[in-house]
């Protein structure tokens, strides 16, 4: 492969907060993965101006792909029973299943675009 090639991307031209394990453990040959890292990571920094916070089964949508987009499908126990919350969030993550960590990218790059129009 050509060194000088401008499609090529590699790992070390992505800032640490963009780095998610699929990229990082490959080189990256389609610019269309690369902005779609770019998108992940502003729709993370534009949830946080919304005007108002989401109704609670936006957010854990947002928790769960956000989750499944990071670290993939959820292989976690369960916690404790006392712990509604957690038990609310590892559901939600649960039940996208083994979806794909860029489909879960593209989804909440979505639900972030619809909450922001």
């Amino acid at each position: 492969m050509e060194k000088n090639n401008p499609t090529l991307l590699t790992p070390a031209l992505l800032t640490p907060a963009l780095l998610t394990p699929e990229l990082h453990s490959t080189q990256l040959h389609s610019p269309d993965l690369y902005a779609l890292e770019l998108a992940f990571a502003q729709a993370q920094q534009d949830i946080h101006s919304l005007a108002e916070r989401p109704d609670n089964a936006t957010m854990l949508k947002l928790y769960a792909l956000y989750k499944q987009a990071s670290q993939g499908a959820n292989t976690n126990p369960a916690p404790g029973g006392f712990d509604f919350v957690g038990q609310a969030k590892h559901g939600a993550w649960l039940a996208l299943g083994s979806m794909a960590t860029l489909e879960a990218k593209n989804q909440y790059i979505a639900t972030v675009k619809a909450l922001l129009s």
